[in-house]
């Protein structure tokens, strides 16, 4: 199991994360992201390379939307962010990084 720790003005909070993206490549700084209703651990530098190297990564189709939803909407005059190596469209309703978004992790087997 993999546990995360991070501070807000409330206090501190543990919760339970459903993977680590990206591992040994940041020198251990580590972010924690909120997607859905599931924590993930991202070892990135700040949140916008963490959403690089989670759409890189195996757990991209939780963001990822089609180029042809992409353009539907560019259509309707809103804008769709892109990440990752390939500039690839993603929808980012439901991706939460708290404040700040630096947390402690712990690796339980």
């Amino acid at each position: 199991m993999i546990t995360a720790t991070y501070q807000t003005s409330r206090g501190l909070h543990t919760v339970e994360v459903e993977a680590l993206i990206n591992p040994d490549d940041w020198f251990g700084r580590t972010l924690l992201v909120m997607m859905g209703s599931r924590y993930y651990v991202v070892e990135a530098d700040h949140e916008q390379d963490a959403l690089d190297a989670i759409v890189d990564s195996d757990y991209g189709k939780i963001l990822t939307i089609t180029e042809e939803d992409a353009a539907e909407l560019e259509a309707d005059g809103e804008e769709v962010p892109r990440f990752g190596n390939y500039c690839e469209p993603v929808c980012l309703e439901g991706v939460w990084f708290p404040n700040p978004p630096q947390c402690k992790v712990t690796i339980t087997e």
